[in-house]
């Protein structure tokens, strides 16, 4: 099991697209506020035309899924449905 470091941590932002739905923005800001619980970290949410990072995390979708070559059944997921996935260390 990989564990992330307190200095690894805050190289961490939350991608979402330019023109997030409602829903993906206000997702973003709840993921924000418990991931800050859990680290003591703010993550930045940015839009998917940000500068990319080693460390993120993709929510909903957006630019950054098909730069990384990412296919998502996003039918299968279905409104309320999310799939976790890493690569590298």
């Amino acid at each position: 099991m990989r564990v992330i470091g307190p200095e690894e941590i805050r190289d961490f932002q939350i991608v979402i697209a330019a023109a997030a739905t409602d829903v993906e923005g206000r997702a973003a800001g709840e993921l924000q506020k418990y991931m800050r619980e859990i680290t003591g970290v703010e993550f930045p949410i940015v839009a998917d035309s940000a500068p990319r990072r080693d460390r993120e995390i993709l929510l909903g979708r957006n630019r950054r899924l098909d730069e990384l070559g990412i296919v998502v059944d996003w039918q299968a997921l279905a409104e309320d449905g999310f799939t976790i996935r890493t690569e590298g260390e």
